[in-house]
């Protein structure tokens, strides 16, 4: 059913809109030429707005993210090209500490940016980069608090004590859920079984 929705809408949409433009610009042309020069006039005039439509699509075209441009990707003006670059640092397991310019992503104001971060940080060796975990628990955003819990999970190999209780204090400090969800199965990759109740 998603899949027919989504084909429906991916063709419904630019045929509505194909038929909606061609009869405005049929009953403007319609006024003042003979009813074939007006179908015909229009037709033309939508091929045109089809081509000057796809000329912004074809400049907004990136140059694909790579091992070879990874680190300007990173450092790039456009927020696309930077979670590019995050999600082939998780897809290829790198450390993020090799790119320092990741630091800017910490404070980005789009949330698949800080998303993808909190996802690369998790694979990181470096001790430093659980404080950039820690200080993305504190996201506004709830996917991203999701996120920096689950590298969190991951990271177990560094500070696990320290971890541990930042993650308990989430639980006892958030009332979402989803959030608390993750939070537990964080602690449950970390090791930590829940005490016995007295």
């Amino acid at each position: 059913m998603r899949t027919f929705t989504f084909f429906g809408i991916l063709l419904a949409f630019p045929i509505l809109l194909y038929c909606g433009v061609f009869g405005i610009l049929r009953l403007l042309t319609g006024l003042f030429l003979q009813p074939s020069r007006a179908t015909l006039l229009s037709s033309i005039l939508c091929f045109v707005i089809g081509i000057v439509l796809l000329v912004p699509v074809y400049q907004g075209d990136r140059r694909p993210v790579n091992a070879e441009n990874l680190a300007a990707a990173l450092d790039a003006a456009d927020w696309r090209d930077r979670v590019a670059a995050l999600k082939l640092i998780e897809q290829l397991q790198l450390d993020i500490t090799d790119y320092p310019s990741y630091q800017k992503s910490m404070t980005s104001r789009h949330l698949p940016e800080r998303y993808w971060l909190a996802r690369a940080l998790g694979l990181s060796k470096e001790n430093h980069t659980i404080d950039d975990l820690f200080t993305l628990l504190s996201d506004p955003q709830p996917n991203v608090v999701c996120q920096a819990l689950y590298a969190l999970g991951k990271r177990g190999r560094d500070r696990k004590s320290d971890i541990i209780e930042t993650i308990l204090a989430k639980i006892r400090s958030t009332d979402n859920w989803y959030v608390q969800r993750y939070a537990y199965l964080a602690l449950r990759s970390l090791g930590w079984r829940q005490p016995a109740s007295n």
